[in-house]
């Protein structure tokens, strides 16, 4: 689970609490916007197809859909994320993206970088700390993308 999550299931579970709420109102924010607030001079649509069902009929799971984002921002690739979910590739796109707007508005996950240099300098000596690798002038790392300080 950890080498293809890059978390432990314990950090997933807590995660996900965090963030099914705003996967929710994500998916239900989605669904009002595509519904037509008038039907005057909309064209019938006939198409030969239909987009695939899924299994037995049942919504996608808070915690598939964040299962689903994790995997694709690791780098799964969409259709393989569909077979192995059994979801559409459209669903597997739009999980990553209700995932972003869970992520981007929970109060929690706000980041902040304070503007005071003594701030910043206090924050690059505290990660100079933990980081075991001795930067002076970082004050972060997201995802090997390092922050520096002037």
């Amino acid at each position: 689970f950890r080498r293809a999550y890059r978390m432990t299931y314990e950090s997933f579970c807590d995660l996900h609490d965090q963030l099914k709420d705003g996967i929710t109102e994500a998916v239900n924010n989605r669904r009002q916007r595509r519904q037509p607030s008038s039907t005057v001079n909309q064209r019938p649509v006939n198409r030969p197809w239909s987009r695939p069902p899924i299994p037995n009929g049942q919504r996608i799971e808070t915690s598939v859909r964040l299962g689903c984002a994790l995997r694709y921002f690791a780098g799964g690739s969409p259709y393989d994320l569909q077979v192995k979910y059994g979801i559409s590739h459209t669903e597997v796109i739009d999980s990553a993206w209700f995932v972003v707007e869970a992520v981007n508005t929970n109060k929690n996950f706000f980041i902040q970088y304070p503007k005071e240099h003594d701030q910043q300098r206090r924050m690059a000596e505290e990660w100079k700390t933990v980081s075991g690798v001795d930067f002076e002038c970082c004050a972060g790392a997201l995802d090997g993308i390092l922050i520096w300080t002037h």
